[in-house]
């Protein structure tokens, strides 16, 4: 008797239903701040920010704080749980990443690259959450855009 109930319970642990392009999956994922996207993102930024920057605590630390706020906006718009709309959101949000972001980091040298290098950061993060997109919707058999 006790085995047929933990099986129950296993089996609805690892169940997913799909209702109106929405997933409810009770199998506990990544938050977004931790998808190897946003991880790559993360260090690809640092990087940028670290070779184009005056050497500076202070802008380091304005720099850091920049950085985590583009992280957290990334994990709340890749916690929505449709998946359709997560990635729009974050769609929207790489392409505002695009054009405010870089702005508003402090102590950038003087450097084209500088530019080039966010943008292909960013560009490359875009296009690996449409793959991620894909993938995610192929899993749960929802129809693809």
């Amino acid at each position: 008797m006790a085995t047929h109930g933990v099986l129950n319970f296993i089996r609805r642990l690892f169940k997913h239903e799909v209702h109106d392009g929405q997933v409810e999956n009770n199998v506990h994922h990544l938050e977004p701040k931790y998808w190897q996207e946003v991880i790559d993102l993360r260090e690809r930024l640092e990087k940028v920010i670290k070779e184009n920057t005056i050497d500076d605590d202070n802008i380091s630390h304005v720099n850091q704080r920049v950085l985590d706020y583009l992280i957290e906006q990334i994990n709340t718009k890749g916690s929505l749980p449709v998946i359709p709309e997560r990635y729009a959101a974050l769609n929207t949000l790489a392409d505002r990443i695009l054009l405010n972001y870089q702005n508003k980091l402090v102590g950038l040298k003087k450097n084209v690259t500088t530019h080039t290098d966010f943008s292909d950061a960013v560009n490359d993060f875009k296009h690996r959450l449409k793959e991620r997109e894909q993938k995610e919707l192929t899993d749960t058999n929802l129809p693809t855009a």
